[in-house]
């Protein structure tokens, strides 16, 4: 019988040699130069070697283990379980094109993404996986069938931005990578010209017998529900949670709009409010600014405790990824990385554009939405949590990113930091209403679009209705949202979630609560389901 620490890393062992590009990712540079290798016999063989996990997980003397490591075997056991069932009724080596120019250019931004003067190793590595991109887009030629018109499509999307990217960012690097300059570039034509072919296939071959469906049905759907977050929904207690929240939101919207200005529709208040943003130089300093407070009223208020040698730096996002990141993102440190530092990208404004583009721009980083982003994607949101659970001491469990606990808890603490007084402006408020009425919408598309009550056009006109996006975004919107099942949802499920266990814990503790317990315990055990993390903290 298996032990099971042993059998834990095995199975990271085995995931980290499979995935060279995921291992990049996680902070492991054990195969920085290679890409992962996407032939149907290296997948099939990665399948049964999950089937043969799945079943010396399930042979393991349960009983006997101690509560986290039974969370592990559960979480391990069904996360396998689900990604065999996915290969067998909707296998993505078929139906998923994106997957092939996807690993190949993140493949070459993890490598650079955290090394913007790479050093000879890093310019070596890179060399090395452009010159892999033809032989991975050879196999999407090779394995591809009759996927959704849709995913081809986002296929095309992602091929032109990642010839922006090669041509944008490479000729820059071999500026500084001395003798390994010519080989970059030449590896960089090999890569841009591998991908010319593939985008050529994808428009003249793939595009036209493109006549699957993206739909993966109730019972995929559900399977997710169960085995990836561990919710106790079917899809019907799903859509009606998301149909009432988007109900429930709006109300509140509404009202809130009202008190600033009742003469108005609250969109029309929300244009307002999108007049207040910093000047364009001043951008990035403004995040810092309000980052820095969040972080302040959390040290104040005792709210949570913060890992050992935490660092965020805001920071401009690099130019070979702006095409990525238009606005602002978060990027968090791998969890295996020796140092542990989130940055958080901020992209200038280009100075070039006309003044009226400029301040369109601008308005989307509003001062009183920078503040709702300051503490959603750095303190006590994302970067908080994110290097906590990278603290875990098990490698197998860093490997779990739910993303129902990661949503809910950045969602969850909006509310909880403007209780505490961090969004005591009104308007504020409003737009966090708004961004949350979007995500609610969120609930009801994606469920609605993978069991077929719904269709793209309808999902986007239901955005378009109902949040008020524009229609360009609200396409974008779902598009993203037919090639993620459940995780579109996860957001505002997450937040109720986490309500629920503080009521459990409360109403179990009485006058004894203490919040920054609560959260410190809360986020303790990594980013697990909600279930293993309320069963924890109730244990």
């Amino acid at each position: 019988m298996d032990n099971f620490r042993a059998l834990a890393d095995e199975m990271v062992d085995s995931f980290i040699a499979g995935s060279p590009v995921g291992a990049t990712h996680m902070g492991a540079h054990t195969a920085d130069g290679e890409l992962d290798d996407l032939s149907r016999e290296k997948v099939e063989g990665d399948i049964e070697r999950d089937r043969e996990f799945i079943r010396r997980l399930g042979a393991l003397d349960q009983p006997s283990l101690e509560l986290q490591d039974r969370i592990e075997v559960e979480i391990s056991k069904n996360a396998l379980e689900l990604e065999v069932l996915l290969f067998e009724r909707f296998c993505p080596l078929d139906n998923k094109p994106s997957i092939y120019p996807g690993v190949a250019i993140n493949g070459l931004h993890s490598l650079l993404a955290r090394n913007p003067n790479p050093d000879a190793d890093v310019i070596d590595a890179a060399t090395s996986r452009l010159s892999q991109f033809k032989r991975l887009l050879e196999q999407g030629k090779k394995n591809l069938g009759r996927p959704p018109r849709i995913f081809t499509q986002i296929a095309i999307e992602l091929v032109k931005g990642g010839q922006t990217f090669l041509t944008g960012s490479i000729p820059k690097l071999a500026k500084d990578a001395g003798k390994g300059a010519e080989a970059l570039l030449q590896a960089n034509a090999d890569a841009l010209a591998a991908l010319t072919d593939f985008e050529a296939f994808l428009e003249r071959d793939l595009l036209p017998r493109s006549d699957g469906t993206f739909v993966i049905g109730r019972d995929l759907f559900e399977a997710k529900l169960k085995k990836e977050h561990f919710l106790d929904l079917d899809v019907d207690s799903l859509l009606q949670f998301g149909r009432d929240a988007v109900q429930s939101t709006k109300k509140e919207l509404e009202r809130a709009a009202a008190e600033i200005d009742s003469s108005k529709a609250w969109n029309e208040v929300v244009d307002d409010i999108k007049k207040d943003f910093p000047q364009a130089d001043k951008l990035k300093d403004t995040y810092k600014t309000y980052m820095e407070q969040a972080k302040q009223v959390v040290v104040e208020k005792m709210l949570v405790d913060f890992p050992k040698d935490e660092e965020l730096r805001v920071v401009d996002t690099p130019a070979f990824i702006r095409f990525l990141i238009p606005y602002a993102a978060y990027s968090m440190p791998g969890a295996f990385e020796k140092e542990q530092v989130g940055l958080f990208y901020v992209t200038p404004v280009d100075s070039r554009l006309p003044k009226e583009t400029q301040e369109k721009i601008l308005s989307d980083h509003s001062i009183p939405n920078i503040k709702v982003v300051a503490l959603h994607e750095a303190y006590p949101g994302h970067h908080l949590q994110l290097l906590r659970s990278n603290k875990y001491p098990s490698r197998l469990r860093q490997f779990s990113h739910n993303t129902v606990f990661i949503e809910g808890w950045a969602l969850y603490c909006e509310e909880m930091m403007r209780e505490q007084g961090f969004l005591s402006d009104p308007r504020s408020y409003v737009l966090q209403l708004k961004a949350q009425l979007w995500r609610a919408c969120r609930v009801v598309i994606d469920a609605s679009l993978h069991t077929a009550k719904m269709s793209i056009d309808e999902g986007v006109d239901f955005l378009v209705n109902e949040a008020l996006l524009e229609r360009s975004n609200a396409e974008t919107e779902v598009r993203r949202y037919t090639t993620s099942p459940t995780q579109p949802m996860s957001y505002l499920m997450g937040k109720a979630e986490i309500k629920t266990l503080k009521s459990k814990v409360q109403a179990k503790l009485g006058n004894k609560f203490n919040l920054r317990e609560f959260h410190n315990e809360l986020l303790s055990y990594g980013s697990l389901p909600t279930k293993f993390i309320a069963q924890s903290v109730l244990a």
